[in-house]
């Protein structure tokens, strides 16, 4: 059973990178660019504050993505280790290269199952927040 899963997510982690890699061709930098800086100048703002906004932007999205790296990493090393953990509690599970990383490919499916869980709740937060403030209003 144990190997079951872990080859099933051996496979839904090459359909999610597969999906990605797909969307993330059909993006045109160049085009976005170019939309985006039209959209500052047809508005009267200078050129220099879309370059501020972007800067702006390229950082904070780095720095997501550096955070969500290295988190990652820590939950795969983590993942990795909890069959060593278990050997050494008692429980018999074979320490080979592909059960390590399997378990460490596990963790990160189920790392990217909570990040989704989370999203998927924060739009739905705000996408009710009207709604929840209609209620408030009528209760009092």
């Amino acid at each position: 059973m144990l190997e079951d899963l872990l080859k099933a997510g051996n496979n839904m982690t090459g359909f999610i990178a597969s999906s990605a890699s797909s969307f993330l061709s059909s993006l045109n930098p160049v085009e976005l660019f170019a939309k985006l800086r039209g959209f500052f100048v047809s508005n009267g703002l200078p050129f220099e504050f879309f370059l501020v906004a972007m800067l702006a932007l390229f950082i904070f999205v780095c720095f997501k993505l550096f955070s969500s790296f290295m988190t990652g990493l820590k939950i795969a090393v983590i993942s990795a280790l909890f069959p060593v953990v278990l050997n050494m509690l008692g429980y018999s599970i074979q320490l080979s290269v592909e059960n390590l990383l399997g378990f460490a490919n596990l963790g990160l499916m189920l790392y990217v199952c909570y990040l989704a869980i989370r999203a998927a709740g924060g739009l739905l937060r705000a996408l009710t927040w009207p709604f929840r403030k209609i209620i408030e209003l009528v209760k009092h």
